[in-house]
This record gives C-alpha cells, structure tokens and sequence, in this order.
C-alpha cells in the first residue's frame, strides 16, 4: 500500500461517522499523463476455473508483441492477446475465462478481422486513444448471414461466432479508434459487427471511414442461431465519421445515446427492429439520419437530438397502423429537409420542441385509440419535471460513464490491498467494509477480476467509487441472507438522508446459493448534483454461472428454488443514474450447469421520490413482475426490455412468491380468476401512484408457456403486460411493446373500475403485437 493509501486509511476509517464526514472532501484530479489502468497491479484472478488463481485477466498487446507504430502488422499479436489461455474454446464455460485486452496508445495496423470472444473487453487509453487500423490489403471473408455466398471486409467482431446472436453477454469495446480509410473507398468494408446481446458495453469509440465511400461503421450480422442481430441493451457516446452507412441496425431492440454522425450518407438503417430510442443524437452533413422505410420496425422514439445539413432527418414506414410508430420530442432541425417523411408525404417540417408522434395514441384511459395520429395539437406535450433536466437546456440528464482517466494511479486502491482474496471461498465481507470506509472520499476503491463473498450487507458510504475489472462479482454468501420475510441487501448504496457521490462500474452482483431473503442493489443514496450517484455497466445475476450453486442444483421446479428476493430497490430518497444494467435471473447456463428453473421474487423496485433516470435496463425472468414504480416522482426510462419467466404460468406467481402488498408493495393479481393462470403471470411494469413516471420505449417479450408453445386463444401466451393502478398523475408512456399478449396495458379507467386500456389487437406492429 501506498504512502498516500496509508494517510487516507489513517484519516477516514476511524469510524463510519469520520467517513460520512470527509465524502465531501473532494477527490482531486491530478490529470496524469499516463492512463491508471498501466500502472495499477494486476491480481485477477479466474476462481471457478482449474488454475484460475494463475489465469492472466489484463492483458497489453505490447507484451504479445504488437508495436502499434503505424507501420507493422500488429494482427497477430493482437489476436494472441485475445486468444491466449485457449479463450477461443470456450471449454471452462463462458464466463471463466476473463480477459482485458489492453491498448496502449498507437496505431496497430491490422490485414484481417480481429475476433472477440466471450467476457471480453477492449479497452484503449482514453487520454489519447489508440487506433485500430485496417491496411489497403486488407481482406477477410465473413458471411453476412446464415447460408449467404456473400462475404464482406470485417475489421473487428464483437460478435462470438461460436455461439448464437441472442447468447453473446459480456463483451464489451471502449476508448478505441476504428479505422478504414487506408482500405479503398470503392470496396466493401465493415469497422465492427455488433451481433450481441444483454450485459455487452459499446462506448466511447470513434468510427473514422473514408468520405462518399461504400463502408458501414456498425452492422449486426450472425450466421448462427436466431434472431439475427441479437438482442441488445445500449450502446453510446460514439462518434462515426464518413461512409455510406453509419449503423445497420438489426436485431431485436436497442438503446442508443449521445451518438455524432457526420458525413454518413444513412447515418442508421434500420433493417429490423421491434423498437429503438435514441436519446442526445447529433446528425450532420448526410442524406439521411435515420432509415425505418422498410417497415422493419414496430416504432423509434427520438429525443433532445438535432440535425444540421441532413436531406431527411427520418424516412419513415408508411404504413396506416400502429406498425413503424415515430416519436420526436425537443428536436432542432438546422438547414434540413423535412424532419419526418413517408413515401411522398411531408409529415414534419423543421425543428420540434414539444411532443409530435404518428400513430396510435390514448389519452382517455378508455381503449379507445386515436388512429394514424399525425398531428400535435391534440398530443399534450410531454411535461418533463425539471428535476431530470440538466438546468437551463431543457434535455434530460445524460452521463458519460466514468473512467477517471484523471486520476492517476496512486489513486486507486485495491480490495486485496485490505485482505480481500476474491476467491469464491473467502469471506470478504470486512475487508471489503475496511477498504470502502477507508477509501471514502479520497481514494477509487479496485476490485480485481474475482468472486468476493459477503456474509453481510456491504454499506457503500458517500464519497466512494468502484470500479471492477472485466464484471468482478460480488456474491451474497450464508443464512444472513436467507429469511424471505426480513431480507437484507447485497449491496447498500447509503442510508436514507444520505447525500454524496456514489459511482459502481463494471460489476456483477450474485448470489453464491439459493438465498431468498436477498436484496441484490439497493438506493438510499441522493446525488449532491445530478448523476452523483450512479451505475454503470452493473449486471444483476442470479444463477446461470459455474460462481453459484444455483447452476448445479435449480432443474426441477421453481418453488425449489427461490433464489433472491429482489434485484434492485430504489427507495423514496434515492436519486441513481442507472445506465446499461442487466438484471438477470438465468434461464440457462453459461458454464454447462443444469436447465435453469430459477425463481427470483421481484425485478425493480422504484420509489423515488426525487429523481431517477433509468437508462438502458433489461429486466427479465422475475416471478411478480419486472419493474413497480410505487408512489414515485420524477422517473424516467429510456428503453425496457423484459422477459416474463419462462417457467410460467404452470404455477401462477403469487403461488410461488406469495405478495407482500404492505411492506412491499407487490401486485396482488387480484384481477386474475383462480384459475386463469394466463393472467397469473409476471407483470412486465406496475405503475402505483405517484407522478413524472416517463417511459420512452419498452418491450415485454413472453415467449413460452412453461417452456412450451403458447397456451392461450390464437397463440396468445399471457394476458396483461403493463399495469396503471391508483390514479398517478403527470405518466407518459410511449412507444409500449408485447410480444404475445391479449392486452397492451390494463388498469383503471377513467370510469374508476379496472379494465383494458389498450388491447393489442389495436395496435398491430413491432414483434407481432405493440
């Protein structure tokens, strides 16, 4: 431990009090020039792999030999850097074999197509980001679908190509440059494939192509299993220079925010898509910014983003229902053509700075839609409460994730540094507390790829910041967090009155065995501004890995297995940012465990009271319901996307969790007859009360009927998707999707009873049903 670390422990661990105290003590950037994550140790370790505790997790590709001078061909090296330690074989399991792939700055010149694998990162020097570069010979052949003659020039896949679209989790690409200008412009070229799924992280990478070229920036291409494209979060604070195409965007549903294009002749192309929202977008000096002509998608919401020299902002379906549905909301067109255009028809001219949406709208809680909806005076605009708003902009709060890249080294502390041993064994839980209160305000608290166990809540005090390697996981350990009726948190972020700073990055927050009395996140905290306390890239699992019992011993039935009781509460004083979060409870496994039959209570719990901005989460497999926003206040989310159990509904949920609606508010399913099991099944979102509830894009996707084929009247799989109870005030809800259910949204009616708001037999579109 350091000198510095030594004076930091001495002055704040004194007692939890002392710690409170010096948060507000400011972590002083010392802006080096010399990124942390070089001159930090490097202990992480791989627990649940034979040998692990010698596994290489960072890697530079200096050490494999790449020169990154512009001149050599670094291909080799670089793929050795990802490859080493058999990654490519997958045959410890998925999740086994972590790696970093570090890249100093350069500019490594690379002749064929660089491939990821599972629970990879990328990660490039942000002070000065490197530069992947393809030569003017470069060449490779990748399929661009299953069974196609057709192969383009790939210089980097994201995508694991031993396995399907859908089943790509964990990898992620940040502070890097892709580069093909050097490849002729004429040609096919391709700078990444982003076929992946949830838990994957894109940000912070520019894409540089050659003006008036035939290049695409990003594409989502598979040759193997379904779905094509995957089945994404988020991906963001990108920049994407020149080419024909900036994003082909297909798969199932995505997230993007706080993206530049400029010189893209189609800044995004929209192939197929069930929904998409883009939030802080900037396009300029193209033809066109976004492409839905095709119909392929159910709709797109567009927010706070503007265009400058665009030929058409968004080229829609024309289509008379609720099929290829557009939302713009506060958009600033600059010397553009028209903002939305279907077929021949001008449908907006020029900037907007309400709410304008073209297709089917309720505003009288009646099932009673108002169709092909092509004009704002009946559409109040959206009221957005001035707490989600950066002041003085009118747009909503966005965060770049951190990565203190101007703190130097000295200013990290590792876990082991205070006798964690991250090993799956060890009981962490005190020196895990040590490091925090010692940390606190002064200090970045480091977790080294591992599994630390915890025997008891871990309190994350105001003025801390975490930071894992490669998803680092933090897993609930014994009886302490069994007792269904009096659960506990994993992880406590403040207590009630609390007001401070608070970020959590790249982490993964389990359970070790079957412990339903376990709350996995839990919000107390207030941000002293906006955005102070914060996730990101923090993953909810439960089950579904070689690092807990769950995965060897959950295959019978769900009531055997009731493994958390709640993923993340937000309570009525916490203000989180919460930016591409997974909350998982496993369906399968990842490492070659048993058929996942796994029962988690709750997935969201959300009581805000101030402000929470939710972007980019994907809840799913949970037994009550995804997300229930009770009695809250100014919450907004930016992308859902939920699955229902695929368990259900061979037991309905409140048989196998029994609701507590007093002291947790859960839904009592009160509406379902006894024996409608179709009706007895997860809630995708429960909103109760409260007002400032804003949703802009949400599906709930319920595929299976006990793991079979879909039980109810013409394929039908589940009765209700969305639920509106106790008269909030002040909700906007756009963009809704289903997959497979009767109705859209249920709840009460302006008449005060109970009933279908919106049937989805009304709204037609997106994956079957919207």
């Amino acid at each position: 431990m350091s000198l510095e670390q030594l004076l930091c422990t001495e002055d704040t661990a004194k007692s939890l009090t002392t710690a409170r105290e010096s948060a507000n003590s400011s972590l002083t950037p010392t802006n080096p020039s010399e990124y942390w994550l070089e001159g930090i140790s490097h202990e992480g370790t791989s627990p649940f792999l034979i040998g692990g505790g010698s596994w290489t997790v960072f890697r530079n590709v200096k050490n494999y030999g790449a020169k990154g001078d512009g001149t050599t061909d670094d291909t080799a090296a670089i793929q050795n850097a990802i490859n080493d330690g058999g990654r490519q074989n997958h045959d410890g399991g998925t999740t086994r074999k972590p790696a970093l792939v570090y890249f100093p700055s350069g500019t490594y010149m690379v002749n064929t197509t660089i491939q990821m694998w599972l629970m990879t990162q990328i990660v490039g020097n942000p002070l000065n980001p490197p530069r992947l570069k393809a030569t003017s010979t470069f060449s490779s052949s990748f399929p661009i679908s299953s069974g196609s003659s057709t192969e383009i020039n790939l210089l980097l896949n994201g995508w694991d190509l031993t396995d399907g679209s859908t089943l790509n989790f964990y990898i992620g690409v940040r502070n890097i440059i892709l580069d093909t200008t050097c490849f002729p412009a004429s040609g096919q070229m391709t700078a990444l494939n982003w076929a992946v799924s949830q838990g994957t992280s894109l940000y912070n990478v520019q894409i540089n192509m050659p003006d008036s070229s035939q290049h695409y920036g990003i594409e989502m291409l598979s040759n193997t299993g379904c779905c094509g494209g995957g089945s994404g979060t988020m991906l963001g604070d990108l920049t994407i220079i020149g080419g024909l195409v900036g994003i082909y965007l297909s798969g199932q549903q995505y997230l993007f925010k706080s993206i530049t294009f400029n010189g893209c002749n189609t800044a995004i192309k929209v192939d197929s898509q069930f929904f998409a929202t883009f939030i802080d977008m900037t396009f300029e000096n193209g033809a066109t910014a976004i492409d839905v002509s095709n119909c392929g998608t159910g709709d797109i919401s567009l927010i706070d983003s503007s265009a400058s020299f665009i030929g058409v902002v968004v080229n829609a379906c024309s289509s008379q229902s609720g099929q290829g549905s557009v939302l713009i909301e506060n958009f600033q067109n600059t010397n553009s053509g028209p903002t939305v255009k279907a077929g021949s028809s001008t449908l907006l001219l020029g900037s907007m700075e309400g709410t304008w949406v073209t297709g089917n709208v309720y505003v009288d809680n009646m099932n009673n839609p108002v169709v092909d909806h092509k004009q704002t005076e009946t559409l109040p605009s959206t009221n957005k409460p001035e707490a989600l708003l950066v002041s003085g902009t009118g747009k909503y709060l966005t965060k770049v994730p951190p990565q203190y890249e101007q703190y130097s080294s000295s200013q990290f502390a590792s876990v082991k540094d205070f006798g964690a041993i991250g090993d799956g064994k060890a009981d962490d839980t005190a020196a895990i507390t040590a490091a925090l209160l010692a940390n606190t305000g002064c200090q970045i608290t480091y977790f080294p790829h591992g599994v630390y166990l915890v025997t008891d809540t871990i309190f994350v005090p105001p003025g801390s910041r975490l930071v894992g390697e490669v998803w680092s996981v933090i897993s609930a350990a014994n009886e302490n967090f069994a007792n269904a009726s009096s659960p506990i948190p994993l992880l406590q972020v403040g207590n009630p009155g609390d007001v401070g700073v608070a970020e959590l990055s790249d982490l993964v927050l389990t359970t070790s065995d079957i412990l339903p009395g376990t709350i996995l996140l839990q919000i107390h905290m207030s941000g002293a501004n906006p955005g102070d306390v914060s996730t990101s890239n923090v993953h909810i699992r439960i089950g579904g890995a070689a690092d807990t019992l769950i995965d060897s011993v959950c295959d019978t039935t769900p009531e055997q297995c009731l493994a958390a009781f709640l993923a993340v509460h937000i309570t009525p004083s916490g203000t989180p940012y919460i930016e591409n979060m997974w909350a998982w409870t496993a369906d399968h496994s990842l490492d070659g465990g048993v058929s996942s039959v796994v029962a988690t209570g709750r997935g969201f719990l959300i009581e805000s009271t101030e402000a929470a901005w939710l972007m980019g989460t994907a809840s799913e497999h949970h037994t009550l319901y995804a997300y229930n926003v009770v009695h809250a206040q100014n919450v907004v989310f930016f992308f859902q996307q939920i699955e229902s159990p695929y368990w259900e509904p061979n037991i309905g949920a409140p048989s196998i969790w029994t609701p507590d609606t007093t002291t947790w508010f859960d839904p009592d399913f009160s509406n379902c007859a006894s024996t409608d099991l179709l009706c007895q099944m997860s809630w995708g979102m429960v909103i109760s009360g409260g007002s400032g509830i804003i949703v802009y894009g949400s599906g709930v996707w319920t595929f299976f009927d006990d793991r079979g084929s879909c039980t109810g009247p013409n394929g039908v799989c589940q009765d209700n998707a969305y639920k509106i109870d106790s008269s909030p005030t002040e909700i906007y809800l756009y963009c809704l999707n289903s997959k497979d259910t009767t109705n859209l949204v249920f709840g009460q009616t302006a008449s005060g009873d109970e009933g279908v708001l919106a049937a989805t037999s009304n709204n037609p579109g997106g994956w079957g049903r919207r």
